[in-house]
């Protein structure tokens, strides 16, 4: 039954006009960013209702609703916490991991401030010491994760000759029982703290394996060939081919 004074044709056609309305809204809504959209929708009897994708509440039973990055909590309590006696070549482990981790949880869409907390829950208590020791007074809310990691690994670096990793480099040989891609990323990792020169870091590194390889025939090989020619995926190859 329709209100007095008000005829079918006439509550069809307001009906269509809020219909309508409610099409270009929804345009643009799916053309507007979906943070902060408040966007006035008809209702049925023709007045406005408005609606903010930020004021959305859990639908029980439905999908929990999605937080901006910078609202999320971030939380690596699970993270293996970086101990004060890491070593050097663990050092750089710890670090590829935790950049990893940074990407999966997006951590370089938070304020500096919540990105240094964080990284700074990813270290021991002692290792956080430590880095209050080297980095001295410095600003929270400009001190990014990389200038922490950077202290740490100058720290470090400064606890160890670079010596050591050079001579350990120059005799770094296959073990009994270790296979060639073992002895292959062992020399790499050593490589890394060798800070070896960039000029002639192909050419010692190709040298060192024919080196350190067991085998006479590989060796005979690879020593075959032309120094020139001889790069280190072709010295990786010629070894797994044996």
């Amino acid at each position: 039954m329709l209100p007095f004074g008000i005829s079918s044709d006439a509550r069809f056609d307001s009906l269509e006009r809020s219909l309508r309305l409610l099409a270009v809204q929804v345009g643009r809504l799916a053309a507007a960013p979906p943070e902060s959209v408040s966007v006035p929708l008809p209702s049925v009897t023709g007045s406005v209702a408005t609606t903010s994708s930020s004021a959305r509440r859990h639908v029980p039973g439905g999908p929990p609703p999605v937080l901006p990055h910078s609202h999320r909590r971030v939380a690596p309590s699970n993270f293996e916490k970086m101990e004060h006696d890491i070593s050097l070549r663990n050092f750089s482990t710890w670090r590829l991991q935790w950049q990893a981790y940074c990407r999966l949880e997006q951590l370089a869409d938070h304020p500096v401030p919540t990105q240094s907390a964080a990284s700074k829950t990813a270290l021991s208590s002692q290792m956080l010491r430590t880095v209050e020791m080297t980095l001295g007074s410095y600003d929270e809310a400009t001190t990014t994760p990389d200038a922490i990691l950077d202290s740490i690994y100058a720290h470090l670096r400064a606890k160890r000759s670079i010596a050591i990793d050079r001579v350990e480099f120059e005799e770094c040989r296959l073990t009994v029982g270790e296979s060639f891609d073992e002895f292959y990323m062992r020399l790499r990792q050593i490589a890394a703290g060798a800070n070896l020169c960039p000029s002639c870091h192909d050419s010692r590194f190709v040298t060192r394996i024919i080196s350190g390889i067991s085998d006479p025939e590989t060796r005979r090989k690879l020593l075959a060939i032309n120094p020139p020619d001889l790069l280190i995926y072709h010295t990786v190859n010629v070894c797994h081919s044996e």
